[in-house]
Protein backbone atom coordinates (compact mmCIF):
# COMPACT_ATOMS: atom_id res chain seq x y z
CA UNK A 1 0.00 0.00 0.00
CA UNK A 2 1.50 3.29 -1.29
CA UNK A 3 1.88 5.81 2.02
CA UNK A 4 1.94 9.43 1.87
CA UNK A 5 3.30 11.89 4.07
CA UNK A 6 0.32 14.05 6.21
CA UNK A 7 0.69 17.48 8.29
CA UNK A 8 -0.26 15.45 11.51
CA UNK A 9 2.29 15.97 14.28
CA UNK A 10 1.30 13.03 16.55
CA UNK A 11 4.25 10.87 17.22
CA UNK A 12 3.38 7.09 15.45
CA UNK A 13 0.57 8.83 13.09
CA UNK A 14 3.17 10.70 10.69
CA UNK A 15 1.95 8.56 7.99
CA UNK A 16 -1.57 7.08 6.58
CA UNK A 17 -2.72 5.54 3.67
CA UNK A 18 -3.06 7.12 0.60
CA UNK A 19 -5.65 6.73 -2.21
CA UNK A 20 -6.24 3.03 -2.34
CA UNK A 21 -4.67 2.13 -6.08
CA UNK A 22 -6.57 -1.08 -7.43
CA UNK A 23 -3.40 -2.67 -8.13
CA UNK A 24 -2.08 -2.24 -4.55
CA UNK A 25 -1.70 -5.91 -4.40
CA UNK A 26 0.35 -6.56 -7.54
CA UNK A 27 3.88 -5.38 -7.27
CA UNK A 28 4.99 -2.99 -9.89
CA UNK A 29 6.72 -4.59 -12.67
CA UNK A 30 4.65 -7.41 -12.43
CA UNK A 31 0.99 -7.90 -14.31
CA UNK A 32 0.18 -7.06 -17.38
CA UNK A 33 -0.92 -3.46 -16.05
CA UNK A 34 2.52 -2.82 -15.26
CA UNK A 35 4.04 -3.87 -18.47
CA UNK A 36 1.51 -1.69 -20.58
CA UNK A 37 2.49 1.23 -22.79
CA UNK A 38 1.98 4.68 -21.31
CA UNK A 39 -1.34 4.92 -23.71
CA UNK A 40 -3.08 2.16 -22.97
CA UNK A 41 -1.81 2.60 -18.95
CA UNK A 42 -3.86 5.46 -19.19
CA UNK A 43 -6.84 4.27 -20.99
CA UNK A 44 -6.91 1.24 -18.07
CA UNK A 45 -6.44 4.48 -15.45
CA UNK A 46 -9.63 6.52 -17.15
CA UNK A 47 -11.70 3.04 -17.12
CA UNK A 48 -11.08 2.92 -13.22
CA UNK A 49 -11.87 6.76 -12.53
CA UNK A 50 -14.71 6.14 -14.77
CA UNK A 51 -16.10 2.66 -12.94
CA UNK A 52 -15.42 4.90 -9.55
CA UNK A 53 -18.02 7.79 -10.76
CA UNK A 54 -20.26 5.43 -11.50
CA UNK A 55 -20.25 3.40 -8.71
CA UNK A 56 -18.74 0.17 -9.58
CA UNK A 57 -16.86 -1.91 -6.81
CA UNK A 58 -13.18 -1.79 -6.49
CA UNK A 59 -13.96 -5.61 -6.89
CA UNK A 60 -15.58 -4.82 -10.73
CA UNK A 61 -12.85 -2.18 -11.56
CA UNK A 62 -10.07 -4.72 -10.53
CA UNK A 63 -11.42 -7.50 -12.64
CA UNK A 64 -12.69 -5.54 -15.42
CA UNK A 65 -9.01 -3.73 -15.68
CA UNK A 66 -7.35 -6.83 -15.51
CA UNK A 67 -9.05 -8.44 -18.27
CA UNK A 68 -8.52 -5.68 -20.64
CA UNK A 69 -5.04 -4.77 -19.19
CA UNK A 70 -4.32 -8.88 -20.87
CA UNK A 71 -6.42 -8.05 -23.83
CA UNK A 72 -4.09 -4.49 -24.76
CA UNK A 73 -0.88 -6.40 -23.54
CA UNK A 74 -1.59 -9.26 -26.34
CA UNK A 75 -2.45 -6.11 -28.99
CA UNK A 76 0.93 -4.33 -27.30
CA UNK A 77 3.27 -7.34 -28.05
CA UNK A 78 1.74 -7.57 -31.70
CA UNK A 79 3.55 -4.01 -31.81
CA UNK A 80 0.03 -2.15 -31.93
CA UNK A 81 0.72 0.80 -30.10
CA UNK A 82 -2.32 2.66 -29.66
CA UNK A 83 -5.99 2.00 -29.81
CA UNK A 84 -5.92 3.08 -33.55
CA UNK A 85 -3.36 0.69 -34.42
CA UNK A 86 -5.52 -2.20 -33.41
CA UNK A 87 -7.50 -4.41 -36.50
CA UNK A 88 -10.09 -6.45 -36.55
CA UNK A 89 -7.56 -9.33 -36.93
CA UNK A 90 -5.91 -8.24 -34.24
CA UNK A 91 -9.46 -8.35 -32.24
CA UNK A 92 -11.06 -11.74 -33.72
CA UNK A 93 -7.09 -13.64 -33.20
CA UNK A 94 -7.27 -12.61 -29.69
CA UNK A 95 -10.74 -14.30 -29.10
CA UNK A 96 -10.77 -17.27 -31.84
CA UNK A 97 -8.07 -19.73 -32.08
CA UNK A 98 -7.15 -20.72 -36.35
CA UNK A 99 -9.45 -23.68 -35.78
CA UNK A 100 -12.75 -21.57 -34.65
CA UNK A 101 -13.39 -22.07 -31.18
CA UNK A 102 -12.70 -19.60 -28.12
CA UNK A 103 -10.52 -20.42 -26.07
CA UNK A 104 -11.79 -17.40 -23.94
CA UNK A 105 -15.10 -18.03 -21.74
CA UNK A 106 -18.31 -15.47 -22.67
CA UNK A 107 -18.03 -13.89 -19.67
CA UNK A 108 -14.09 -13.29 -20.05
CA UNK A 109 -15.32 -11.22 -23.52
CA UNK A 110 -18.22 -9.70 -21.72
CA UNK A 111 -15.89 -7.88 -19.25
CA UNK A 112 -13.24 -6.82 -21.99
CA UNK A 113 -16.04 -5.79 -23.96
CA UNK A 114 -17.30 -3.36 -20.63
CA UNK A 115 -13.99 -1.32 -20.49
CA UNK A 116 -14.73 -0.69 -24.09
CA UNK A 117 -17.96 0.76 -23.88
CA UNK A 118 -17.86 2.61 -21.19
CA UNK A 119 -16.86 6.90 -21.65
CA UNK A 120 -13.15 7.21 -22.12
CA UNK A 121 -13.03 10.64 -23.44
CA UNK A 122 -10.47 11.28 -26.18
CA UNK A 123 -10.41 7.13 -26.54
CA UNK A 124 -14.66 6.58 -26.60
CA UNK A 125 -14.30 6.67 -30.17
CA UNK A 126 -11.45 4.29 -31.25
CA UNK A 127 -12.88 1.60 -28.47
CA UNK A 128 -16.03 1.74 -29.50
CA UNK A 129 -14.63 0.71 -32.64
CA UNK A 130 -12.68 -2.22 -31.63
CA UNK A 131 -15.85 -2.94 -29.94
CA UNK A 132 -17.35 -3.59 -32.52
CA UNK A 133 -14.77 -6.60 -33.76
CA UNK A 134 -14.94 -8.27 -30.50
CA UNK A 135 -16.87 -11.32 -31.44
CA UNK A 136 -19.66 -13.08 -29.55
CA UNK A 137 -18.58 -15.84 -27.50
CA UNK A 138 -21.64 -18.28 -26.97
CA UNK A 139 -21.28 -19.21 -22.94
CA UNK A 140 -20.59 -22.21 -22.10
CA UNK A 141 -23.04 -24.60 -20.39
CA UNK A 142 -21.82 -28.19 -19.06
CA UNK A 143 -24.45 -31.02 -19.45
CA UNK A 144 -24.27 -32.62 -15.77
CA UNK A 145 -24.50 -36.52 -16.02
CA UNK A 146 -27.19 -37.64 -13.29
CA UNK A 147 -27.35 -40.86 -14.66
CA UNK A 148 -24.25 -43.78 -14.88
CA UNK A 149 -23.75 -45.52 -17.99
CA UNK A 150 -25.72 -48.69 -17.33
CA UNK A 151 -28.72 -46.16 -16.02
CA UNK A 152 -29.03 -44.86 -19.17
CA UNK A 153 -28.81 -48.48 -20.73
CA UNK A 154 -31.80 -48.97 -18.71
CA UNK A 155 -34.19 -46.37 -19.54
CA UNK A 156 -33.54 -46.54 -22.89
CA UNK A 157 -34.17 -50.22 -23.26
CA UNK A 158 -37.18 -49.49 -21.73
CA UNK A 159 -38.53 -46.93 -23.49
CA UNK A 160 -37.45 -48.68 -26.56
CA UNK A 161 -39.24 -51.86 -25.73
CA UNK A 162 -42.99 -51.93 -26.39
CA UNK A 163 -43.18 -54.64 -23.71
CA UNK A 164 -41.99 -52.64 -21.22
CA UNK A 165 -45.23 -52.01 -19.79
CA UNK A 166 -45.29 -48.08 -20.72
CA UNK A 167 -48.33 -47.35 -23.16
CA UNK A 168 -47.03 -45.60 -26.35
CA UNK A 169 -47.96 -41.89 -24.76
CA UNK A 170 -45.85 -42.73 -21.76
CA UNK A 171 -42.71 -44.15 -24.09
CA UNK A 172 -43.00 -40.98 -26.29
CA UNK A 173 -43.03 -38.17 -23.65
CA UNK A 174 -40.15 -40.50 -22.26
CA UNK A 175 -38.09 -40.48 -25.30
CA UNK A 176 -38.92 -36.30 -25.48
CA UNK A 177 -37.82 -36.09 -22.38
CA UNK A 178 -34.62 -38.75 -22.51
CA UNK A 179 -33.52 -36.97 -25.80
CA UNK A 180 -33.80 -33.70 -25.87
CA UNK A 181 -33.54 -32.97 -22.34
CA UNK A 182 -36.23 -31.29 -21.45
CA UNK A 183 -36.53 -31.13 -17.80
CA UNK A 184 -40.05 -32.79 -16.02
CA UNK A 185 -41.08 -29.20 -14.49
CA UNK A 186 -41.10 -27.86 -17.96
CA UNK A 187 -42.63 -30.35 -19.99
CA UNK A 188 -45.49 -30.46 -17.33
CA UNK A 189 -46.37 -26.58 -17.45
Amino acid sequence: MKLEKTNNTDAGLAQEPATQNVYAETSAGRGSYWQLNPVFRELIDIYRDSGKKRGLKESTIYKTSFSASSFLLAMQNRGRESLNDIDEKDVISYFIREDGRSPLSGGYRDTVASVFKSDLGTYTEPARRILAYIPVIRQRRKNIQYLKPEEVDAVRNALDDPGSGLCMRNRAIGMLLFFTGIRGATFAA
